[in-house]
């Protein structure tokens, strides 16, 4: 789901036949709708490039997985977003290389089903985190004058 930029519409043309198989392209879609696709998923996919500085990228929709229970394979370089699903024991983390995500394809395909919740102490719920951000910014500026 969303835009794909002018060259990777030119892959997709190219290799549309062996993709269509395996690869629905349904541009952007109303959020409701996107959730129940990715309720419906076996796994939800994050691609993160490997360029410089990225490994510190954590795409909001890891957290989005997390909250739905949903298995992880994240395409990424080592950095927070799979260090967060090492720390939760959740999904698969791989290279951006070729090799690397054929073989994580191998392993979330291979997984049970997770019979626990993802984050089960709540660490990245988004309420949770808020609340922390705002204990983090009262901190820093003080108690509110009354």
């Amino acid at each position: 789901m969303g835009i794909l930029n002018a060259h990777n519409q030119a892959i997709a043309r190219e290799r549309g036949p062996a993709l269509a198989r395996v690869v629905r392209f349904t541009g952007l879609q109303p959020r409701p709708s996107v959730i129940d696709m990715e309720r419906r998923a076996d796994a939800g996919l994050i691609l993160i490039a490997a360029d410089p500085g990225r490994d510190a990228d954590v795409n909001a929709k890891l957290y989005e997985y997390l909250g739905l229970d949903l298995p992880v394979l994240a395409v990424a370089p080592d950095g927070e977003t799979r260090a967060t699903l090492r720390e939760l024991d959740w999904g698969v983390g791989v290279d951006p290389e070729p090799e690397a995500i054929a073989g994580g394809l191998g392993q979330i395909m291979a997984m049970p089903r997770p019979d626990r919740p993802a984050d089960p102490d709540g660490r990245y719920d988004r309420r949770n985190l808020a609340e922390r951000l705002a204990d983090i910014l009262d901190e820093v500026v003080g108690p509110a004058a009354p």
